[in-house]
């Protein structure tokens, strides 16, 4: 009978809990390491409709931040205290409440990431968050990789790579690397160089009877050679890696090592009809070289 009592007084205390809460979700995030609770303690999260479970907090963490999102609420963003690993905030209750926690090293680089996303009832809530290396990624688990390169365009990582003479291009989102469709570059590329300026650019080098270098621009879908049919510089040299796309926020230029081992350097222009034009002349046969930019 005592023991019946206790859990009737538990009961009231929840309820005037939830009951203060005014109807909202009040949701405990926790990052910590998950503790041995007691069959009381899991009495009270099957009726505080508890999601318990932590992820543990690395050494090399120096301060962990998270994101609530959802449709139909304004997204919520805080600061997770080290000492504790934990934060409570009241959100509104409802069904797909997305939850990110990033962590971050004393250089202010996100190094663990974790993502969850659950329903949340009127009370007390617990959410479960795993959180993930993000330092490290597997890009291909093939070993057949000819070229790869790597850009930053508006804060987005962008890889890109050749595997069986196919080009592959993806971009992290989040803590997830996603792929941009890249069928429309069919053709047998043995080497790359990626840029980015308010989209992606990709010159790559193929080979057929003369040897060509493709300049394409990805169009938010799909991908747009500059020049209709896609031998945007031809006769080049048939060694790959002897050529460097840069753009800036007026033209798009290429350098690269013609067939007979001269330099040259040419600038887009767009205009009725479009063509690559030759910008000032060299004269001096190289073997290798590295372009700077313009």
């Amino acid at each position: 009978m005592k023991r019946l009592y206790i859990i009737f007084i538990l009961l009231l205390v929840i309820i005037n809990i939830q009951c203060n809460s005014g109807g909202n979700a009040i949701v405990t995030i926790n990052v910590g390491t998950t503790p041995k609770i007691s069959y009381l303690d899991h009495f009270l999260q099957l009726l505080t409709f508890a999601k318990k479970a932590n992820a543990a907090v690395p050494t090399n963490v120096a301060s962990i931040s998270y994101k609530v999102e959802a449709s139909d609420i304004e997204t919520i963003t805080g600061a997770i205290p080290l000492e504790t690993g934990s934060v409570t905030i009241e959100l509104t209750p409802g069904n797909n409440r997305t939850f990110t926690v990033y962590a971050y090293n004393s250089n202010n680089y996100i190094i663990y990431a974790g993502r969850t996303t659950v329903d949340l009832q009127p009370g007390n809530n617990t959410v479960e968050i795993v959180m993930v290396n993000t330092t490290k990624f597997t890009i291909d688990s093939s070993s057949n990789i000819a070229d790869i390169d790597l850009v930053i365009g508006n804060g987005i990582p962008y890889i890109a790579y050749i595997k069986s003479s196919q080009i592959y291009i993806k971009y992290l989102s989040g803590i997830t690397l996603q792929t941009i469709d890249t069928t429309s570059l069919n053709y047998p590329a043995d080497s790359l160089d990626l840029e980015y300026y308010n989209t992606i650019y990709i010159a790559s080098h193929f080979y057929n009877t003369a040897n060509y270098i493709n300049v394409s621009k990805f169009n938010g879908s799909s991908w747009n050679p500059l020049l209709d049919n896609g031998y945007d510089i031809s006769n080049v040299d048939n060694n790959p890696n002897t050529f460097s796309l840069k753009i800036n926020s007026v033209d798009e230029y290429i350098a690269y090592i013609t067939n007979s081992y001269y330099p040259a350097v040419k600038k887009y222009s767009e205009g009725t009809t479009p063509r690559w034009d030759p910008v000032g002349s060299l004269s001096t046969p190289q073997g290798g070289w590295y372009f700077n930019g313009l």
